[in-house]
């Protein structure tokens, strides 16, 4: 594994020296170019710093939830998986080369473990604040369909993966250990985002095509599927959510609406409106701001949790 230690100097532009006597919340990647850039300032008064020097430029990647760490592929040939700690001062971690066309599917909610996906294989990423080892490729036989979302168990040994194939579309699970179940699989579902609840117990599915969000019970072991919110509820086509403890955040592209579901069932749902169609919704390190859109789009919009008020930030 090879380790490199990049140290940022003095010779930077004025956006990366605001970077340093300002907050910096969380990074983001601007796929315009394949660089990390920072989020500079407070909600309404953000802007994107410098890019974060690194010596490749970057296909895909996924942030820890709440920690200043990244799993990035890289645009080189071949791709290379790097563990990135410490963003505004990178240690960079080389674990190797990725099949072609690899990307970072998921991190899962303890940071400690990544999920990549290839054609026909899954790979899994273990010990990423600490240790971290990327295992060798297990394949993806009995998957039944392209991959529409996914998400990783919090022990970090298996990975949920929403697939579609024609009209159905299905839950399935696939392990570090080989193994492999189909958990549900039925005709008009189609699973855009894919979040964990109850300990980590529940799946909770964002259905694009029924619009609908649904809670399966016990996923490793399926028991009840019940309708958390539905069409009378105002959704239309969910495509990304968040699970903040009993509190789901679910982003509707159609509607370009931003819900808020308990999952304890002792509140109605709520909603605010955007002002452009969200793409996506992740957590900043600063977990009170959710990011809504690719960076390189405008307008680039995040979610501030304290004020419940989206802001643009410039793509410039």
């Amino acid at each position: 594994m090879r380790t490199l230690l990049l140290l940022l100097t003095l010779s930077v532009t004025p956006a990366w020296s605001d970077a340093v006597s300002g907050p910096v919340p969380g990074y983001v990647l601007d796929s315009r170019t394949g660089t990390l850039r920072p989020v500079l300032g407070i909600p309404g008064a953000m802007q994107l710093g410098s890019r974060v020097p690194l010596p490749f430029t970057v296909a895909s990647v996924e942030f820890a939830p709440g920690a200043n760490l990244a799993a990035v592929i890289s645009n080189e040939t071949p791709a290379h998986f790097y563990v990135i700690q410490n963003l505004s001062n990178p240690t960079i971690n080389d674990l190797g080369p990725v099949a072609d066309g690899s990307i970072v599917l998921a991190i899962n909610r303890t940071g400690q473990t990544a999920v990549l996906t290839a054609q026909g294989q899954l790979q899994f990423v273990t010990g990423l604040t600490r240790l971290p080892v990327l295992a060798n490729a297990i394949p993806t036989r009995g998957l039944l369909g392209a991959i529409s979302a996914g998400a990783v168990d919090d022990a970090g040994k298996c990975a949920l993966l929403g697939t579609a194939a024609d009209s159905t579309g299905s839950l399935q699970t696939f392990c570090s250990d080989g193994s492999s179940q189909t958990l549900l699989s039925q005709a008009g579902l189609r699973i855009a985002a894919i979040g964990l609840a109850n300990s980590g117990q529940d799946a909770i599915l964002a259905d694009s095509a029924g619009q609908q969000i649904l809670r399966v019970a016990g996923y490793t072991q399926p028991g009840a599927i019940t309708a958390l919110a539905t069409a009378n509820d105002g959704i239309s086509t969910p495509v990304a959510m968040q699970v903040n403890g009993e509190r789901l955040m679910v982003a509707d592209s159609a509607a370009s609406v931003l819900f808020f579901i308990d999952l304890s069932g002792q509140a109605p749902i709520q909603s605010s409106q955007l002002n452009s169609p969200p793409s996506r919704l992740k957590f900043l390190a600063d977990t009170t701001v959710l990011v809504l859109n690719d960076a390189s789009t405008a307008p680039f919009t995040v979610f501030d949790l304290q004020t419940m008020q989206p802001f643009f930030i410039p793509t410039n």
